[in-house]
């Protein structure tokens, strides 16, 4: 029969790494339990993101009063630079409880601010849309929020 060995840095090596993982462990729980707040809703993020997708698809879809030279009525507010226009006409496509700042870039140009609501509280969504009319290229950023309120 074989003697156990009365060595015990072994035993002592064996507490100090479970030592180290309680540690760990209960170091890994503190930071996890740091209360941080809950992020918005996705269903709000994607309700926002389809509300301005579709009101920027709806003014790209209006026929142009002149449909020889352009693709849309929207195409055609912006190839005569009103964009202060064109942004309040794609604003008409949001629901009443939705509000929204609008920017436009044309070809390579920085976007601009042409359609300002106000500044949201709370959470907002851009939505973009690019359109091609005229051979030139129009970037539209919509900045979708809730406003609350409105009609049912």
């Amino acid at each position: 029969m074989r003697k156990l060995s009365s060595d015990t840095s072994a035993q002592v090596h064996v507490i100090e790494m479970l030592t180290l993982f309680w540690l760990f462990f209960m170091s890994a729980m503190f930071v996890i339990n740091i209360h941080v707040p809950d992020s918005n809703s996705e269903i709000i993020d994607a309700s926002l993101s389809m509300a301005g997708r579709d009101a920027l698809d709806l003014a790209a879809s209006e026929p142009a009063f002149d449909s020889t030279n352009h693709s849309s009525k929207l195409t055609e507010l912006l190839s005569l630079d009103d964009y202060s226009d064109a942004c309040n006409f794609v604003k008409q496509g949001l629901p009443s409880t939705y509000e929204a700042n609008c920017w436009v870039a044309q070809n390579s140009g920085s976007m601009d601010i042409s359609g300002f609501s106000g500044s949201p509280i709370g959470n907002s969504v851009t939505s973009y849309l690019i359109i091609q009319d005229s051979g030139n290229i129009w970037s539209i950023a919509l900045d979708v929020w809730s406003q609350g309120g409105g009609a049912i």
